[in-house]
């Protein structure tokens, strides 16, 4: 069968030519997954400035009595997109309020508009305030998985 030059040839430049494809697919899927991410996260970023811009301005308007909890509700019915969520919590980690118990502000769709953030989630975003160089923080599971990103603020003084 391998006996001719030409089949002989033929067979090492489809194995070179694989490998030369084989290569360049990882590299451009190593690339654009790095854009991806990169995009996803100036996109967290841009969500939590606005987030936080929303909250500081409800709290300035917001009477006393609701204190941060009113605010960040409201601030979280205002920033309502699909598949993101919000969770503010204090700073020994307590729940103040969460997105995904709010109403829906638009019809459902097939993406739950507030997802529900678990507890191990949740966790893991505070645990990664501790290293700043790494705010943001990817978990594994359906539907391609969650991307966290989390970040300290002041409120009311604290």
């Amino acid at each position: 069968m391998f006996n001719s030059i030409r089949s002989r040839l033929t067979v090492w430049y489809a194995a070179v030519l694989t490998c030369s494809l084989l290569l360049l697919s990882l590299v451009i899927y190593f690339i654009v997954k790095e854009s991806v991410l990169a995009r996803t996260d100036a996109g967290l970023v841009e969500l939590s400035d606005s987030f936080l811009a929303t909250l500081e301005a409800e709290l300035k308007d917001a009477p006393s009595a609701e204190g941060v909890t009113g605010a960040a509700r409201q601030s979280m019915l205002e920033h309502q997109y699909p598949a993101h969520s919000f969770a503010v919590l204090t700073a020994g980690g307590d729940l103040v309020a969460d997105s995904s118990d709010l109403p829906s502000a638009a019809p459902q769709t097939r993406v739950d508009l507030n997802p529900k953030i678990s507890a191990a989630i949740l966790e893991a975003c505070i645990a990664s305030l501790a290293t700043p160089a790494k705010a943001f923080h990817t978990f594994p599971g359906k539907h391609g998985g969650a991307r966290c990103y989390a970040r300290t603020f002041s409120a009311t003084g604290n």
